[in-house]
């Protein structure tokens, strides 16, 4: 990524927006999205019970 001259770690202005608001951005929300927002997708274990 530093590297690249396209990569948003060179954009001082770039700011994730997965998160549940503006200034918090975790690493669920990036793994949350990459499976479709289905938290039972991440679980290695099966479906958490209802």
């Amino acid at each position: 990524m530093e590297g690249s001259r396209r990569s948003i770690v060179r954009d001082p202005e770039w700011r994730p927006s997965l998160g549940v608001n503006p200034s918090t951005f975790r690493m669920s929300d990036l793994l949350l999205y990459a499976f479709e927002d289905n938290p039972d997708l991440l679980n290695p274990l099966g479906p958490t019970p209802s």
